[in-house]
């Protein structure tokens, strides 16, 4: 059972890509997350918890997942952090807000 995190439209659709990340891998990225007291990112930190990263939250969290990025380079879990940066340039270049969902 991942955690998704959706590319969602104005109309609350769900659009485009998904990243998904597993229990494991959501350790690893909160662990990291907490290690470099990234706020943002530790908004995701109960895997069970929905919630929404709006537009104007988007350039933050970017920037949260370069560091985390580089923070992970040789973990097992690194290419999950770096689809979820791309989902999230994505959302940036287009105006789409991500919507995180525990199925």
């Amino acid at each position: 059972m991942p955690l998704d995190f959706w590319q969602i439209n104005n109309d609350g659709v769900a659009i485009g890509t998904c990243v998904s990340m597993n229990i494991p891998a959501h350790i690893a990225f909160t662990r990291a997350a907490r290690a470099l007291q990234l706020a943002t990112i530790l908004r995701v930190q109960e895997y069970y918890d929905d919630l929404v990263f709006e537009v104007a939250e988007l350039r933050d969290l970017s920037r949260e997942l370069e560091l985390v990025m580089l923070y992970m380079t040789e973990h097992k879990h690194h290419s999950v952090v770096v689809s979820l940066h791309k989902l999230t340039a994505d959302c940036i270049a287009k105006s789409l807000r991500i919507e995180v969902i525990a199925d």
